[in-house]
């Protein structure tokens, strides 16, 4: 394989780090798209899979990299557009917000391992909290004020609280301020120096520290409460500034440590710009599975508007959010390629094209095979669709592939034609050509095409073109890159080699898939304490799946690629008293709550069709591991299955085989035809 950079291989919040103009370039603002003005005056909690973007949100919002913005308007005007449409910048393109962005990672989560007293320990992580995130702000206040016209060069910068407030004057007090008004920026960060001296004293000082020093530390967050009501000010003005708060990384943090963050959240103590980012692994089971995946804070009658919270999953969503997410997930990739096509692929072509460019060279043995299946059924009603289907090509003007494939479909529509009528016990009349055409839709072909893969799988690829790449990547940006690469040094390797055209062919794209698949697959174990289970779980659900599309390819064509669960055996396995009577029972809770948390499955509801269906919790195997088990990767029909038949495949390890017909799609608005 080439050794020429693959920018897919480097993280998103990664790609381009310490260079702010080439992370503004590369960055897509499509994942704006869910984001309103008012979520930068309230608290908003950023909490989805694994690599969906959160991080290079929140950065993208931050005043290091929003300055750029501001400052070359020209060279991003899509993503300034976004940024006024959603209010950070004004209709001159002047900012309105100054955010600054902290990372929960570092030395938080090691207070709770020196000893010291749980009251201690949980004064010095608040104050070290407030340290960093104050700290932030005066750097963020700084780099705005660069942005601003009406700022003169090296303003003062302070802090400013309304009159009135003796609780913040107490605040300021305890930060050594000598305002009892504001406080400026160079006692903000003298005091927050200290802060981290005391801290890195306790992390790598090994000589006895008095834990009594810290008992004049207030046991509350002071940044919260301060920026709560602070205003930034420039040479004693006020900037008008709005001041927001990106805490990133929350699942980093030991859970007393977060319990105390989300605290102030919980109770809406907070009502201007808070933003949290954290992973679905810090939510347990109950919330993960339960009916409410979105957000575990409690409810609140009659909320105020402006002092509510908000939940944001930035991989799921409506219709529309899908959307929007598929035109990110386009835009991450031709950025991702553009540079290193121009380098050296020497192409003009977007690299998404590329995928697209190539077709599979010879059908001839899979077509003479197929037409013979075709041609051996032995039943007079369809003779009309077998002589439409296997027409010239210069008749029906289709190329090999699509004759070859809709060849197959039709082998597929007469099978389930006579099963559906010896149920019925009645032969029917002959069928009508127009009856065919009319059944040879985009997922009954979709559905003809992987059975192809299957029944010749030296000969047909199924997993191709850019289509098939935007949905391997799962809504997901890391999986996007994950994909992207392993493609990506395949386009490479064609252009060191000097061949024709850098395109990857169906075949080189469709094995490079299935490797990309299967070493997902394996790393599972690695990643996850409990993977084997995992892998259990998913085993069985591919095996079933594979069956039922085996069996029924066009019974709810693409064809089945998950399973359900009625809400009302969800709650059973939910409830740890029902659980426990069902065998398999704990090791399903688990395993389920693991495979949603990192992405394994995608867990989604679909509404009860009719008045007496009951609600179903769907789940969806991650699309980069469907190749597996040659499933569709458009998500079409699934089964509902029983609590005891799904505990029970982490017994035996394989689904039972049922020839019920599928219940049908959830509409979930992405990518469908």
């Amino acid at each position: 394989m080439t050794s020429l950079p693959n920018s897919f291989r480097i993280r998103a919040a990664e790609f381009n780090r310490g260079r702010t103009s080439a992370f503004c370039n590369n960055f897509a603002a499509e994942v704006l798209d869910s984001i309103q003005s008012r979520h930068f005056d309230m608290p908003v909690v950023l909490r989805s899979v694994p690599g969906t973007g959160k991080t290079s949100l929140m950065q993208i919002l931050s005043a290091h990299w929003l300055v750029e913005v501001v400052r070359r308007p020209n060279d991003y005007e899509a993503l300034a557009q976004h940024l006024t449409d959603i209010g950070v910048l004004d209709t001159v393109g002047s900012p309105t917000v100054s955010g600054a962005l902290v990372n929960l990672e570092r030395d938080f989560s090691s207070i709770l391992d020196i000893g010291a007293p749980d009251e201690a320990a949980e004064r010095i992580f608040k104050r070290l909290v407030d340290a960093r995130v104050l700290a932030a702000h005066v750097e963020s206040a700084r780099v705005m004020a660069t942005a601003l016209n009406d700022v003169g060069p090296d303003p003062e910068v302070s802090f400013a609280i309304p009159e009135g407030r003796p609780d913040l004057t107490a605040v300021l007090r305890e930060m050594h301020s000598d305002d009892d008004a504001r406080i400026t920026s160079s006692e903000v960060l003298e005091w927050a120096l200290g802060i981290e001296t005391v801290v890195r004293s306790l992390l790598f000082d090994l000589s006895p520290f008095d834990w009594d020093a810290t008992a004049n530390y207030t046991n509350d967050f002071l940044s919260f409460r301060l920026l709560e009501s602070a205003s930034i000010h420039y040479d004693g003005v006020d900037s008008g500034l709005r001041v927001v708060t990106f805490l990133d990384d929350l699942h980093r943090l030991r859970p007393t440590q977060r319990r105390q963050i989300m605290g102030l959240i919980e109770s809406r103590a907070l009502t201007r710009g808070v933003w949290i980012a954290e992973r679905v692994e810090v939510l347990n089971p109950e919330q993960l599975l339960g009916e409410d995946l979105g957000t575990s804070l409690p409810a609140r009658a009659n909320a105020e508007r402006g002092r509510d919270v908000e939940v944001i999953d930035l991989g799921a969503g409506s219709p529309a959010a899908y959307s929007a997410y598929e035109r990110m997930l386009r835009s991450v990739a031709r950025k991702r390629a553009a540079t290193d096509l121009h380098n050296f692929a020497d192409t003009s072509t977007e690299f998404l094209q590329l995928l697209d460019e190539q077709e599979h060279p010879d059908w001839s043995s899979v077509e003479a095979d197929v037409l013979k299946r075709l041609a051996e059924v032995d039943d007079a009603r369809f003779d009309d669709w077998i002589r439409h289907i296997s027409a010239d090509a210069l008749v029906t003007g289709k190329s090999d592939r699509e004759r070859v494939t809709d060849a197959r479909a039709t082998i597929s529509l007469i099978e389930a034609e006579q099963r559906k009528q010896q149920a019925e016990l009645f032969l029917g009349m002959p069928l009508a050509v127009e009856e065919l055409d009319r059944r040879l839709g985009s997922t009954v072909r979709e559905a003809a095409q992987v059975a192809l893969g299957r029944e010749y799988p030296k000969q047909v690829p199924v997993y191709y073109g850019q289509r098939d790449f935007l949905l391997l990547a799962n809504h997901n940006v890391s999986q996007l890159l994950r994909v992207g690469a392993d493609l990506f040094d395949v386009v490479l390797t064609g252009a060191a080699t000097a061949r024709k055209s850098p395109a990857p062919t169906p075949r080189e794209q469709h094995r490079t898939v299935k490797a990309s698949s299967d070493r997902l697959w394996r790393e599972i174990p690695a990643r996850l304490e409990e993977g084997r289970n995992v892998q259990t779980l998913l085993t069985a659900a591919g095996k079933f799946a594979a069956r039922m599309n085996e069996d029924r390819p066009t019974s709810y064509a693409p064809g089945i690629s998950g399973f359900a669960l009625t809400m009302r055996d969800l709650k059973q396995l939910i409830d740890p008293a029902t659980r426990a009577v069902v065998p398999g029972g704990e090791e399903l809770l688990r395993a389920l709550a693991d495979a949603v948390a990192n992405d394994y499955l995608t867990k989604l509801e679909d509404a009860p069709r009719g008045a007496r269906a009951e609600r179903r919790v769907v789940f969806y195997i991650n699309r980069l591991l469907c190749p597996i088990w040659n499933l569709p990767l458009g998500k079409g029909g699934y089964r509902t299955r029983s609590l005891h038949e799904v505990a029970s495949w982490m017994k035996n390890g394989s689904a039972s085989s049922t020839t019920d017909e599928p219940d049908e799609p959830l509409d979930e608005g992405l990518f469908n035809d």
